[in-house]
């Protein structure tokens, strides 16, 4: 008996018969054990070392991370992100990898030499600029999905997020509060999230009579440090302002240390809006008002697609459209 003879025995779609038998908190407790039962009765199930033999899988997945990812001590969203799919593939039996767009001595990144090596069963990609080294990800014959991405007229498993929706947000927040002089801070800028959330951004203000000028849209990079030096290079710019969007958490913070060192109040001086809701915004003072992603259901839904890809062999899944939301806190 495979999944979807038990799918249709007990009245559920494959889906919801993998999240049974994996105890996804996304079924109620009497679908699951209605679920397990009939499992049992008719033996479904396998060994999970002999199937993994037979099908010659190595019952881990390699999850990609961006371009211009770091590390998690300045990328800590995507760390985030990456524990929380760790744990739901844990459930579900499989392990998670990182690799990285970084080039060895030899001179091919982690991705080209764990495809080539046969070593995992299945990449996630995050915010793929369509290539991996010089392997295109469409090529490397593996089930993929992809969170975030940026080519998203193609027809693939994909999670999708409204960074236009989360400017949007930002720029409501500040108008609603009063806020008229307001700047815009970017994080890799050339990248099609960020261009979104800055679009959105404005069009907020635009609704409400107001604008970023020219003079306030300025860019650095992603890190604490670059935040806190964001300011000193441009301070008599941003202490002029009453409101700061920064499109990143951790520069965010950097950016409302950098401002109260120099002796601004956030935010009774100038207000102050992230992006991601990273951990350790909540424990800062004082704490960082920012969009969060929804990393949970992200987390889910890219855990359950592949596992259903590689153990059910289910091919199509529908595009998981998501939106961020303000979490308001003391900063803003």
């Amino acid at each position: 008996m495979n999944s979807r003879e038990l799918a249709k025995i007990a009245g559920v779609s494959q889906t919801t018969v993998s999240r049974c038998l994996n105890d996804s908190p996304l079924v109620k407790e009497e679908t699951k054990k209605m679920v397990k039962a009939l499992a049992k009765k008719y033996n479904f199930g396998l060994n999970a070392s002999a199937r993994s033999l037979r099908l010659n899988r190595m019952g881990t997945v390699g999850l990609v991370f961006p371009k211009h990812f770091v590390d998690f001590s300045e990328n800590m969203y995507y760390g985030d992100l990456f524990n929380m799919i760790r744990s739901s593939l844990d459930r579900r039996g499989y392990d998670l990898i990182a690799l990285t767009h970084n080039k060895s001595a030899q001179g091919i990144s982690s991705i080209e030499r764990v495809v080539r090596n046969g070593k995992i069963d299945a990449l996630i990609v995050f915010n793929a600029y369509g290539r991996t080294g010089s392997l295109p990800i469409e090529d490397v014959g593996l089930p993929c999905v992809f969170i975030d991405d940026e080519h998203t007229e193609d027809a693939r498993s994909m999670v999708t997020i409204d960074h236009y929706y989360g400017g949007l947000l930002a720029g409501e927040r500040f108008a609603l509060t009063g806020r008229k002089k307001i700047a815009s801070i970017m994080v890799v800028p050339t990248c099609l999230a960020t261009i979104k959330r800055t679009r959105g951004f404005q069009d907020a203000l635009l609704q409400y009579g107001l604008h970023v000028e020219t003079g306030r849209i300025l860019s650095t990079e992603i890190g604490y440090d670059w935040g806190v030096q964001c300011v000193k290079a441009h301070f008599e710019t941003l202490s002029s302002c009453d409101g700061i969007f920064v499109q990143n958490d951790i520069t965010a913070i950097g950016v409302m240390h950098g401002l109260i060192e120099a002796g601004c109040r956030v935010p009774e001086d100038i207000a102050v809006i992230g992006y991601s809701d990273i951990h350790v915004g909540a424990w800062c003072q004082p704490p960082l008002t920012t969009l969060r992603m929804p990393i949970d259901d992200i987390a889910e839904y890219t855990s359950s697609t592949i596992y259903n890809i590689l153990e059910n062999s289910i091919a199509d899944f529908p595009v998981m459209n998501t939106k961020p939301y303000l979490l308001v806190r003391a900063s803003g």
